[in-house]
């Protein structure tokens, strides 16, 4: 715990600083029982919401077939993305980040649970765009912290937001419905997380203007 930290608030703070987006370390072959992902998502409806009124809908995905599915989608999404800038480099060679997303891609049909966010959206999308995110990405977050609180890990992705259309229409979403984040959700190998470098955080602060 960090010496500034309030006293008594060291578990939040560990599950703040260490709720990490995990690609690498996903347990591909351990199940995830749905009544925890469902108490996660309890946890997360108290997120704050737009207005006060819930508008997020989450579709979870545990049966093989659907994820299987999904993975093929997410898989040609991202190579399509970035295969012509990866084109004879060596794996071994890529930034860890880079060969961590690949991973991520290959194996996403693979994954023992994934959970899609969905908002309630106009027909016409509306220029305030932070108003419509607001009833969503919050509790999209409570539910990251949530399983990292119940030894589950989850990465936050957006790749399957460009196969909007496909994705709604395998899952039967309404139209009316947009598609905002994809939370892959799996037990990790081992539980050895800690803070990340963010390095110039502090010169990104600016008080009373920029």
């Amino acid at each position: 715990m960090n010496e500034q930290d309030p006293p008594g608030n060291h578990d939040l703070v560990a599950v703040l600083t260490t709720t990490r987006s995990v690609r690498l370390r996903l347990r591909l072959d351990l199940p995830v029982a749905r009544e925890d992902v469902h108490d996660c998502l309890r946890i997360a409806a108290q997120a704050p919401t737009g207005a006060g009124t819930l508008k997020a809908h989450w579709i979870v995905v545990q049966n093989g077939a659907s994820i299987a599915a999904l993975g093929e989608i997410y898989r040609g999404l991202w190579h399509g993305r970035y295969d012509h800038a990866l084109a004879g480099v060596p794996q071994e060679d890529l930034p860890a980040d880079v060969r961590s997303a690949m991973h991520l891609a290959d194996n996403f049909g693979r994954l023992p649970t994934v959970v899609l966010g969905f908002v309630e959206a106009p027909t016409d999308t509306p220029d305030n765009q932070a108003s419509l995110w607001s009833s969503l990405l919050p509790a999209a977050w409570s539910y990251a912290l949530a399983a990292r609180g119940r030894g589950l890990v989850t990465a936050w992705t957006t790749t399957l937001n460009d196969a909007q259309t496909e994705v709604s229409k395998l899952f039967g979403v309404p139209i009316g419905y947009t598609l905002g984040v994809a939370l892959p959700t799996a037990y990790p190998e081992g539980q050895a997380f800690k803070p990340a470098a963010r390095y110039g955080w502090r010169e990104r602060i600016h008080d009373e203007g920029w």
